[in-house]
């Protein structure tokens, strides 16, 4: 009997214990006009509630004092989610059909992202980039009057540049949203940042682009301009330009799961959900710094359409992150992610690596940084493995390249030394030496020139790898 009565209490105190709980999204009713919200982010994000608006919130609401109703009520502030991934849960009691839900995101100076997912009339909608969209970005030069949020900043690619500059009008060290600022003041639609922050503006796409498309690789050296852009920004590379449009709002980029990097998502934020921010810079490490961004939701569904695949790692637009299985080009095919389609006519320039220049460490150091920032994260993984085996692979063909050639070093000591660790400074070293032998007709060997350039095209394949799964995990 006494057990009967234990069992009964237990029951009675789940019963009320998941009652009086927090909101239970799941079990939301597919015919209330509610809209859920349940966000983090790094580092801060404004939300509101924009009531069928006829082009952007700034300034109809006084956002940045929080005020809980903005002018003519057709925009009000319903919450706020700050660093470092503290859920925010919030309710709008009478969303319908035409609202917004509008984003003002700011970075300060970390990752810079947000995360998250909205539950209305029974459907959720995780973070993407298919059904968030990007509409502008802040700046003192106001497109529409009193409306400081303006459509610019999309980027376009990373293009080589030459002594005869592709964008001519030369403008110091800067920030990428310092070098955007510049070039609306000057009217120059187009601008693009090289070697770590040289910001050069122009009016001409067609010379900007003339020289030719490059790897996003080629743009990832760290910014110069400050000790935030150091850590936060990627500013183009060696001749190479990293190149924008100030007259076009950024895209929406992905990196990743928010419930498989974040703890704290996983347990509150729909599985779908991907940790999102502007598409600047050529890859996740890079954040818009100090500067609002300006995001929406719209019950219509967004205008973005998937993002055009290359799934062909032979050429410089394949993009190991828009599929599940990079490994070939027909897995990558079979393994397409949401958000992105296979489009064959994406795959534009054969990876050259002759094009590339052997001297710049910052080349070298898409493949060592690879290596260098996922081993600790995600050491098990398989791409890791394999990019660290081709790494010693072509570190022992360059070793040998380098005995053969009376560099006054013993080709086994040179192995077994490399074996022992992989050292930033001594892969440099050593596969600029070997692509300088190679390079030579008259001094490399053939045969093992060869290798060592198959060697580092599948090193540099299996590094766009690499960089792809840790920002997916």
């Amino acid at each position: 009997m006494n057990s009967y009565i234990i069992i009964i209490l237990i029951v009675l105190y789940l019963t009320n214990l998941l009652s009086s709980g927090k909101i239970v999204t799941e079990k939301f009713s597919s015919n209330s006009n509610e809209a859920r919200l349940v966000f983090i982010a790094d580092d801060i994000l404004h939300i509101y509630h924009d009531k069928q608006s006829r082009g952007g919130l700034w300034p109809i609401c006084s956002w940045a004092k929080k005020r809980a109703d903005c002018k003519g009520a057709i925009t009000k502030h319903v919450g706020t989610a700050r660093c470092c991934n503290k859920i925010v849960n919030i309710v709008i009691p009478d969303f319908q059909a035409g609202d917004r839900v509008v984003f003002l995101y700011k970075n300060t100076g970390g990752p810079g992202y947000f995360a998250g997912h909205i539950l209305w009339k029974g459907v959720y909608y995780p973070t993407n980039n298919v059904d968030y969209n990007c509409t502008g970005v802040y700046s003192r030069h106001q497109l529409t009057p009193g409306r400081n949020i303006r459509p610019s900043g999309r980027r376009i690619g990373c293009y080589k540049d030459g002594p005869s500059r592709r964008l001519r009008f030369y403008a110091g060290l800067h920030s990428n949203e310092s070098c955007r600022e510049i070039a609306l003041k000057r009217k120059h639609r187009y601008y693009g940042l090289q070697y770590g922050g040289e910001c050069r503006t122009d009016v001409n796409l067609r010379r900007a682009l003339s020289y030719g498309k490059l790897p996003d690789s080629r743009c990832a050296m760290r910014g110069k301009s400050s000790n935030l852009t150091k850590w936060a920004q990627r500013q183009g590379g060696g001749w190479a330009n990293d190149i924008y449009d100030t007259h076009a709002a950024p895209k929406v980029r992905m990196c990743g799961r928010a419930m498989t990097r974040y703890s704290a998502a996983g347990r509150h934020i729909h599985k779908d959900a991907m940790i999102i921010k502007s598409e600047q810079g050529p890859d996740c490490r890079h954040s818009e710094l100090g500067n609002w961004v300006e995001f929406e939701w719209k019950t219509t569904g967004s205008t973005n359409e998937p993002i055009k695949l290359c799934p062909n790692p032979k050429y410089t637009e394949f993009n190991p992150s828009g599929c599940s299985d990079p490994q070939t080009t027909a897995q990558c095919i079979q393994t397409v992610k949401p958000g992105y389609v296979y489009d064959k006519d994406a795959c534009v320039n054969i990876l050259n690596l002759s094009s590339y220049n052997y001297d710049n460490p910052d080349f070298f150091s898409m493949i060592y940084d690879a290596w260098e920032n996922n081993k600790k994260r995600i050491p098990n993984h398989k791409s890791v493995k394999k990019l660290e085996y081709y790494m010693k692979e072509l570190m022992k063909i360059a070793c040998m390249l380098q005995s053969t050639n009376n560099q006054n070093d013993d080709s086994l000591k040179c192995i077994k030394r490399m074996n022992r660790n992989i050292h930033n400074e001594e892969f440099y070293k050593l596969v600029t030496m070997g692509a300088t032998l190679c390079n030579n007709p008259k001094v490399g060997n053939p045969g093992l020139c060869a290798s060592f350039k198959s060697q580092l095209a599948e090193t540099i394949k299996h590094a766009r790898i690499v960089n792809s799964v840790g920002n997916d995990t």
